[in-house]
């Protein structure tokens, strides 16, 4: 039965430079935003489509004098998504496009509505969003924008034949930095440093900042936008905007740096800044979310090294530590972790302690080393259940395929065959386990039971796999980026056992993908790091989980290490935390910290209820956890 098409089309144009900031005269229907009135973390401007009666427009206005990088966000929303078609939902279902971008730069090529390869888009003259939906709504993927000074974006709503559908439309604005000279502090040593923190960070070159509504209650939130050189022993380099945050208690507190190893999460203040009532600076690894060069061309991929990375993080300590005299301690979850602790190698002086929680060192790709720990990990009734509900998913796979990709037709997936469909969905299965144990634990184990896949009807494999198991993705719609290049390059990742499912596997263990050709891994940059770890040379306190199957790849600890010292959090996986520890042993960390920084934690605050949990990662085009 044909289905009847409900569409929404929006345009973005990018207007002449004339600005208007006595307030041009509006369209009707209009909104007008600049840096002016548009601070971050604004809600969500919401309009209600079906109550326009003519074409609508937002216009925003670029008042920085350095031009403004951003985001703008699209989503539709339906209290039912059957309302969207005439027919209802059980109509026969078309492969429409979920989003179409026509543009003067593509004609009428369809392109992922997304930030391009190179960062953030220029935008035509006519750049057009089409939004068809066939079966269920999706959000759609922001636009990355830039704007010179003085320009304006008009964000048009041309037509609308979407009843009960509401538009969210969501901009994200940061003045971008005019300064290009390498990040250094102004200020001599013997100079006085300002008391205020604005004061003196208007004196640091090389480095922007924003002060926006903080998200942590009593301390002030600055964005930092710094100027790095891509090769930090070449004058020469070419620089990229590195984007940070600061969250300012007092110059006399102490000074938490947090690194997520990736892009930079949403507001997390860490379990040791509330611990220690203490000042908190993160930054963005290298060629993550916005911290990449403009435009990103194959060659700079080069420069992504932990040593390199290792300077960024240099930079930012010379910069701001001449201010924040107190102790530091550099910090970080995960990959976090490990980029604090490659910091702390290359530069030992500039913290006074470091943590890193559930930081493992793998020794190659595919790193075999975890097979053990993950073959004796938790209770073994655990094991054996996980186990097999892996063989059973595997033994009616083929009969789930066709309703997978028929789903993946509701995402805009295009799978080349069934065949791809089944790899892709084997590789979500080999991770099963691994997922299980680095997101649940133990504590779930009295939920695991073959039956609940068993009993699943054919018609209900897609929703399953959905919402157990995780989706097939095509490598079209996964661009892999800087984790992967580092993963194949200098970090390597871990190997999953299989061993149990391999008759059962058409297509056993995955490759991961890299954005330009890499070259051939080299393990002596974490291998002399895991020899200095042994030289027991610094303070260092490294928190892993019982339970987390990163544990399997944990740093070799010294042998009556006095600097160096391990914890393990019983039944944690990996979001292991100290405050998690029995008392004894959290007492014994906290006596560790306190030795190093002159500062004793307050661990009392309690994790479930103030701590927010960084995010875990899940590798979307293999279904891999990432650390």
């Amino acid at each position: 039965m044909a289905r009847s098409l409900r569409k929404l089309i929006l345009s973005l144009s990018l207007l002449a430079s004339a600005a208007f900031f006595g307030c041009a005269a509006a369209d009707p229907g209009t909104v007008e935003m600049s840096l002016r009135n548009l601070q971050p973390n604004d809600a969500p401007q919401i309009v209600t489509l079906e109550a326009f009666a003519s074409p609508n427009r937002w216009v925003l206005e670029c008042d920085s004098p350095s031009g403004c990088d951003g985001l703008i966000a699209f989503d539709i929303h339906a209290e039912d998504t059957c309302a969207l078609f005439n027919d209802g939902c059980t109509a026969e279902r078309q492969e429409t496009p979920i989003a179409v971008l026509h543009s003067a730069r593509t004609d009428t090529s369809q392109i992922d509505v997304s930030p391009t390869e190179s960062g953030l888009a220029e935008p035509s003259q006519t750049d057009t969003i089409t939004l068809v939906h066939e079966g269920r709504l999706l959000p759609i993927a922001p636009l990355a924008i830039r704007l010179n000074a003085g320009e304006q974006m008009a964000v048009n709503v041309e037509s609308v034949d979407c009843p009960n559908v509401e538009l969210h439309v969501r901009a994200s604005w940061m003045a971008r930095p005019s300064a290009t000279v390498p990040l250094v502090p102004v200020q001599p040593t013997a100079v006085r440093i300002p008391e205020e923190i604005t004061e003196y960070m208007d004196g640091i070159q090389g480095l922007d900042y924003l002060e926006v509504r903080t998200s942590v209650p009593g301390l002030r939130e600055f964005r930092l936008f710094l100027t790095q050189p891509l090769d930090h022993a070449d004058p020469e380099s070419p620089t990229f905007t590195q984007i940070g945050r600061l969250h300012h208690l007092d110059r006399e507190a102490p000074m938490v740096f947090y690194t997520s190893g990736y892009h930079m999460f949403e507001a997390y203040y860490s379990e040791l800044g509330m611990a220690l009532g203490a000042n908190q600076v993160e930054i963005e690894h290298r060629f993550f979310g916005y911290s990449q060069p403009e435009p990103l061309l194959p060659e700079h991929w080069e420069s992504v090294t932990v040593e390199q990375a290792a300077h960024d993080m240099h930079t930012l300590v010379e910069a701001l530590r001449p201010y924040y005299a107190s102790r530091w301690v550099g910090t970080g979850h995960s990959k976090g972790g490990m980029t604090a602790i490659y910091h702390r190698y290359f530069f030992p002086e500039d913290v006074d302690l470091t943590v890193p929680y559930v930081s493992p060192y793998s020794h190659a790709p595919a790193d075999p080393r975890y097979h053990d720990f993950v073959n004796n990990i938790g209770p073994e009734r655990c094991r054996a259940a996980i186990r097999d509900i892996q063989r059973a998913l595997l033994e009616r796979l083929d009969e789930a395929v066709p309703y997978l990709r028929e789903r993946g037709r509701e995402y805009g997936f295009r799978y080349e065959s069934d065949a791809q469909v089944r790899a892709l969905t084997e590789d979500t299965i080999e991770s099963f386990e691994w997922g299980f144990w680095q997101s649940q634990g133990a504590a779930y184990c009295g939920g695991l039971d073959r039956s609940f896949v068993d009993e699943v009807e054919p018609e209900n494999w897609a929703r399953f796999y959905e919402e157990n198991i995780g989706f097939p993705t095509p490598p079209s719609f996964y661009q892999p980026g800087a984790y992967e290049y580092q993963a194949v390059t200098q970090l390597g990742y871990q190997g999953i056992p299989v061993a149990h499912l391999d008759p059962l596997l058409e297509d056993p263990g995955t490759e991961f993908r890299t954005p330009v050709e890499a070259p051939a891994f080299d393990p002596l940059p974490l291998e002399e790091i895991q020899e200095w770890v042994l030289a027991d040379e610094v303070p260092m306190l490294f928190v892993y989980g019982e339970f987390d199957p990163w544990t399997g790849g944990a740093y070799a600890m010294p042998e009556g290490g006095e600097r160096v010292t391990r914890v393990t959090v019983p039944d944690a996986n990996h979001g292991a935390f100290l405050a998690q520890l029995p008392p004894s042993v959290r007492s014994e960390a906290s006596a560790i910290i306190e030795d190093a920084i002159g500062a004793r934690p307050n661990f009392g605050f309690g994790i479930s209820h103030h701590v927010a949990r960084p995010p875990h990662f899940a590798h979307a085009r293999m279904g891999h956890a990432l650390p």
